[in-house]
């Protein structure tokens, strides 16, 4: 199985090339929206490899994804607003931690949403970026 999923890289590469798949640890029988695409490609596939990157310092990353402009209202209800209201004024994580976050940690609609239905608390979009 290791031998089937592995590829051999020998050095490291100027240009790295990935698809990223349509389901992840946050999204299984829901969307993978553009936050969550995001953490899949920067999170976890850029960090799959052993010893060095596969793309060397200064290198292009290039990720792939069809990205459809689509949320999950009843999963991701936070997501929806982190795109439009947060990701619109900054996209710098300590600015956006200073500026925001307590607002929808603290949120009661989120929190309830959170402990009553399938959502994801609503400081998470926060933490996936």
């Amino acid at each position: 199985m290791h031998r089937q999923q592995v590829t051999q890289i020998n050095g490291q590469a100027d240009i790295g090339v990935l698809g990223v798949p349509y389901v992840g640890p946050y999204n299984v029988n829901s969307i993978m929206n553009p936050v969550l695409a995001m953490c899949m490609a920067l999170g976890y596939l850029f960090n799959f490899y052993l010893n060095k990157p596969i793309v060397r310092q200064g290198g292009v990353g290039i990720f792939y994804h069809p990205l459809p402009n689509a949320f999950h209202p009843v999963h991701h209800p936070s997501y929806i607003a982190f795109f439009e209201e947060v990701l619109s004024v900054t996209t710098d994580p300590a600015q956006m931690e200073a500026k925001f976050e307590a607002e929808f940690a603290h949120d009661p609609w989120y929190i309830h949403l959170y402990r009553t239905s399938h959502a994801f608390h609503g400081v998470h979009p926060f933490y996936m970026w």
